[in-house]
C-alpha cells in the first residue's frame, strides 16, 4: 500500500471516529487520531524518538509540548495536540510557536483531529519566524 492510500485509510477511520464522538476530548483524540498519525509517518510512539509531554524550559517556568518527535535525542518535530470537543484559534498556534522558537524545532503540527495546522521556521531573515504551510495540496484530509 502506497503512503497516499494509508493516509486515505488513515482519514476515512479518522473522520468515521470523530463522527461517532464530536466531543471527543483531548486524551481520546491524542490515543485514536493523533498517534496513529505519527506511527503512519513513521515514527515508534513507544520508542526514545517519540517524547510525549516534552518539557520546553519557558522564562522561570516549565510548560510541556504534547509530542516531541526526535532524531538522534534532538527534538525536530513538535506536535501540540488538543481535543476534538476544542475549536483551534490563535492562542494555540502561538503556544505552539513560542515552544519551537525557545527550543529551535524546526516542524510544527498542530491538530485538534479534524484540522491540521502545519508550521516550519522561516529562517530566511536575520529574525526566523515560525509560518504556516499551506497543506490544499495534501491528498487527504479529515475535516
Amino acid at each position: 500500500m502506497t503512503l497516499r492510500e494509508e493516509l486515505s485509510e488513515y482519514a476515512e477511520r479518522s473522520a468515521g471516529l470523530i463522527e461517532d464522538s464530536p466531543q471527543m476530548d483531548e486524551e481520546n483524540t491524542k490515543r485514536k487520531i493523533i498517534e496513529p498519525l505519527i506511527e503512519l509517518l513513521g515514527w515508534d510512539i513507544l520508542s526514545s524518538d517519540v517524547e510525549l509531554e516534552y518539557s520546553v524550559q519557558m522564562g522561570s517556568g516549565t510548560k510541556k509540548v504534547d509530542y516531541a518527535l526526535k532524531r538522534e535525542g534532538t527534538p525536530v518535530v513538535f506536535v501540540e495536540a488538543k481535543g476534538c470537543d476544542t475549536p483551534l484559534d490563535q492562542s494555540h498556534e502561538n503556544q505552539l510557536k513560542s515552544y519551537m522558537r525557545q527550543v529551535g524545532v524546526d516542524w510544527g503540527l498542530l491538530t485538534n483531529g479534524r484540522k491540521f495546522e502545519i508550521f516550519r521556521r522561516d529562517v530566511s531573515s536575520n529574525r526566523p519566524n515560525e509560518i504556516s504551510v499551506p497543506h490544499k495540496a495534501l491528498p487527504v484530509s479529515v475535516t
